[in-house]
């Protein structure tokens, strides 16, 4: 049994271990500037803020075929500080280039009763 145990584990991280997240660094991804080249939007649930590096882990509600292969989670690098609700959102959406390159993140809002 113990032995089994030790299989399913190193299985789980050596699956683990090939799965990677897509990485970019943009200069403000709050910044609507680029909205016109937008050829493909997905929601994504935000995992963790990165504050000393200024950068986001996402995991998309869908897979996105990006410029860097297919992606279910991304990590975007912004060189400027994040907006100060950030804290608060919980639900995005990610807005993509023609090439499958983040533009813009903008913030999905629950619906108000």
């Amino acid at each position: 049994m113990r032995r089994f145990s030790v299989l399913v584990v190193a299985s789980l991280l050596l699956f683990a271990s090939g799965c990677s997240r897509a990485s970019w660094t943009r200069t403000d991804m709050f910044s609507t500037a680029e909205a016109g080249r937008s050829q493909q939007t997905v929601n994504a649930t935000i995992e963790s803020l990165a504050v000393a590096q200024r950068g986001l882990n996402l995991r998309l509600d869908e897979p996105v075929t990006t410029d860097q292969g297919v992606a279910t989670a991304i990590f975007i690098e912004q060189q400027v500080e994040f907006p100060a609700s950030i804290i608060l959102m919980k639900r995005v959406r990610v807005h993509f280039d023609q090439a499958g390159s983040p533009l813009y993140i903008e913030e999905l809002k629950p619906p108000t009763p």
